[in-house]
């Protein structure tokens, strides 16, 4: 079955960005920056499913917030954990949704910050 699905890279440790915890994890206007961007998808009607590329340490966060936020679009394999390089991890992220869906669905990539 054709779907449409997000690919959220959120992989990024944030170094450039100075802080303790990685940039997709710090609460602006009292939510995530991963949440505020996971809501825009989940909220889209045209959204099937999304997966997610994560820093293998921070995934039981990042199940955390999804149950917490109600984020019902990421599958239960949907968290991926990151690879060596950026592009790395979206070949992984890609990878994870070919694995469970047609190759006629159509998939947007998108930084989770």
């Amino acid at each position: 079955m054709e779907k449409n699905i997000a690919i959220i890279f959120a992989g990024g440790t944030g170094q450039r960005f100075g802080a303790e915890i990685p940039k997709q994890f710090i609460k602006i206007y009292g939510k995530e920056i991963i949440i505020q961007t996971l809501e825009k998808f989940q909220n889209h009607p045209e959204i099937d499913e999304i997966y997610i590329g994560c820093i293998d340490e921070w995934i039981p966060f990042l199940e955390h917030l999804l149950d917490k936020y109600n984020i019902t679009k990421v599958p239960k394999n949907g968290i991926v954990g990151g690879g060596n390089t950026g592009q790395d991890t979206i070949y992984k992220i890609l990878s994870k949704a070919r694995e469970n869906n047609s190759d006629n669905s159509i998939v947007l990539i998108n930084d989770g910050v």
